[in-house]
């Protein structure tokens, strides 16, 4: 796009999330995919030798006069999820197969069907995970050398439902929060170019019972989803315990340390990104990050790092209010605006779960008070100056006080209800220790599972 405004002929696939501006604008040519290296090569110096050059360049210049062009990076994301829905279209079974039934497979499970999923989740022995009273079991199974992961949600029944509204909680009742909460991770991780990665779903499917024949029972909903698994990859939070030992030795090598600040400023952005897209994980831990490295390559080396999100079935995406509709539809109306769908914003309590929830799971670690206000400048997008003040604020209870109904007390509130929240976990974790050390089975997933 910066190329086309700057009055240059451009190249590009049909694959391109901005192609169909070049096509618009006359400002180029764009091949259609897949295309071979010899095709590429003619039209390349076509363009190079084209008397049609000035032509495109006037046609771009003319352009990148519109002020509309650099606010489209949604318009990007939704032409590129088309044309691979539409490649992808001839290669996966997304079959209704009846009333109250939704199924997606992947073309590698073509052979199975819902009953069968479900049939896995229940039977293969050992189990991941196995929650009784939510009817919830992930199991690993392999297929034509390929391995997989399958979650069952069984429905979890009247009384669980109404035991988590008596605690003001929302019930998990199926596979939906997760195929949703994987298709919305991967948008953002596109929209703002986040080095984040996630599950890979290969199946999806839903099978709802009928209440006294008229509505949908929730108690009873059947669902499953069924993942690819993530090879060589551990648990964040056993690498920086068991393996890199952070919480018993001080970190003295330059490479350790230099990795040690860019897995923070993940971790606060992919909380930020979330956070700001109208969405919270709910189990936003260590422990649901896992880590893949290469095996020959340095450990603490950024490039060779991947980092995945996972244990997605809670995750909430929160809808946009009444009123952020009708001010987004004013501003559209406005003469320099246009009508954007709008971003919802969730209380703040949610933000405080996260990332309370992120700091408590990190607290044997050995973070330093520069490491915790490296956090706070990614995630609040603050300098560290601010931080820094905001860290004193919080240790100065008195200047606190006086600092209300300003920026500094709404940046207090919510580290402190953070910093709260996480020591309250973290005594409750202790109570619960026979030996006043954490639990070794603690409700955190183990290092070598993914769910």
């Amino acid at each position: 796009l910066e190329a086309i405004a700057a009055g240059l002929p451009v190249l590009s696939t049909d694959a391109c999330g901005y192609a169909h501006h070049i096509e618009d604008t006359n400002a180029g040519s764009v091949l259609a995919s897949p295309f071979d290296q010899q095709h590429l090569n003619i039209e390349l110096a076509s363009m190079l030798t084209s008397p049609d050059q000035k032509f495109w360049s006037e046609n771009g210049l003319r352009y990148g006069k519109n002020s509309e062009l650099y606010q489209m990076p949604t318009d990007a994301v939704n032409a590129i999820e088309q044309h691979y829905d539409t490649k992808q279209r001839d290669h996966a079974t997304s079959l209704p197969t009846g009333k109250g039934e939704n199924l997606y497979l992947r073309s590698d499970l073509a052979w199975a069907n819902f009953d069968k999923v479900m049939s896995i989740g229940k039977t293969v022995t050992p189990a991941i995970r196995d929650v009784e009273n939510t009817q919830r079991r992930t199991v690993k199974f392999s297929h034509q050398n390929n391995d997989y992961y399958v979650k069952t949600h069984g429905g979890v029944g009247w009384k669980e439902i109404l035991k988590n509204l008596a605690y003001f909680r929302l019930p998990v009742l199926g596979a939906e929060h997760e195929w949703r909460g994987v298709h919305h991770l991967r948008r953002q991780t596109l929209l703002r170019n986040l080095r984040l990665n996630t599950l890979e779903i290969a199946g999806y499917g839903s099978r709802e019972h009928l209440l006294g024949g008229f509505v949908h029972d929730p108690a009873r909903r059947q669902s499953f989803t069924v993942t690819d698994e993530i090879p060589n990859a551990k648990s964040l939070e056993d690498l920086c315990r068991d393996d890199w030992k952070w919480g018993d030795r001080r970190i003295d090598n330059i490479k350790e340390v230099r990795f040690k600040r860019w897995l923070i400023d993940q971790l606060a952005q992919t909380a930020r990104i979330i956070h700001q897209s109208g969405a919270n994980h709910r189990d936003f831990y260590l422990g649901h990050f896992l880590m893949q490295q290469s095996e020959n390559s340095d450990q603490f080396e950024p490039t060779e790092a991947r980092l995945f999100l996972i244990d997605l079935h809670r995750m909430r995406i929160h809808r946009p209010s009444i009123f952020s509709w009708l001010a987004a539809i004013v501003k559209g109306l406005s003469p320099s605006g246009r009508i954007r769908p709008p971003i919802s914003h969730p209380r703040k309590r949610w933000h405080i779960k996260d990332v309370a929830g992120l700091y408590y799971s990190s607290m044997d670690l050995g973070l330093t008070l520069r490491d915790w206000c490296r956090f706070m400048t990614t995630y609040g997008n603050l300098n560290r100056r601010q931080a820094l003040q905001v860290l004193q604020l919080l240790d100065n209870r008195y200047h606190f006080r006086f600092a209300k109904r300003s920026f500094w007390h709404r940046e207090c509130r919510f580290w402190w209800r953070v910093y709260g929240r996480a020591r309250k976990l973290y005594a409750s974790e202790k109570r619960r220790s026979d030996t006043g050390n954490r639990l070794d089975n603690r409700p955190l997933p183990a290092a070598e599972t993914q769910h």
